[in-house]
């Protein structure tokens, strides 16, 4: 946590010290998303690639488009090119929500568990379940994604969600973070692992080649050009 918000301090700083110095700021990918999207009625914008390509960050994303609240549809975007602050920022959040927007029109912009914004608790997509639990509402159901439904089933295996425990205490927690303003991972099962983002054993199994060619590229650390100039900015690395 305290990695995280030392993170976002260096985006707020290199933000004002870029607008102050007449540089131009880095194209902000979900700034441009927000208002390409503003027609749709509800939608996830998920992190689902990170990269360094030629010197340059790049940031690949799935679109989660919620219709009348039953059915989603699921696109994967273009590798995006991202400043390096802005890439900073989101490195701890591969399969993360990173941006929503609700029915009633307002916008989640907390990190977020994948799934947890329009899917996770919907009873259109699924239900919870009360096998092994005192009540339906004993902390212990888990989540289930209704394996007749075809589409929850496809919203589960793009979410990546598929072989998680997903518990009624887990989402509620997530529910207490939201409303204290503040992004949720998960259990931390140690100082350097969470359940979710690009600490989890989960997603180092789901995605492998990119933990591989993230430590090919040196964790996708380079010199700054800019505000700042670090070496190696450390941190991030999976498992160190």
């Amino acid at each position: 946590m305290m990695q995280k918000q030392a993170n976002l301090l260096v985006f707020i700083v290199s933000l004002f010290l870029l607008s102050c110095g007449g540089t131009v700021i880095p194209t902000n990918p979900i700034q441009e998303m927000k208002t390409e999207f503003e027609s749709k009625e509800a939608y996830t914008i998920v992190l689902y690639d990170m990269d360094l390509q030629d010197g340059v960050y790049k940031h690949q994303y799935k679109i989660f488009d919620l219709l009348d609240g039953k059915k989603a549809t699921v696109t994967t975007t273009d590798w995006k090119d991202v400043g390096d602050d802005f890439f900073l920022l989101h490195e701890d959040d591969l399969g993360m929500e990173i941006f929503s927007k609700m029915k009633d029109g307002t916008y989640n912009h907390l990190i977020t568990p994948p799934g947890f914004t329009h899917f996770v608790g919907n009873s259109n997509f699924g239900q919870w379940s009360s096998i092994g639990a005192m009540s339906d509402d004993d902390t212990s159901a888990i989540w289930q994604f209704d394996p007749h439904n075809e589409n929850a089933m496809t919203v589960e295996s793009e979410l990546a969600l598929s072989g998680l425990t997903i518990t009624k205490g887990e989402y509620e927690g997530y529910k207490d973070r939201y409303y204290l303003n503040r992004p949720f991972y998960g259990m931390h099962y140690n100082t350097d692992t969470t359940k979710y983002g690009t600490r989890s054993h989960h997603w180092f199994i789901m995605r492998p080649f990119f933990y591989t060619r993230k430590r090919q590229k040196q964790n996708f650390n380079k010199p700054y050009d800019g505000a700042f100039s670090y070496e190696n900015r450390g941190g991030g690395g999976f498992g160190k």
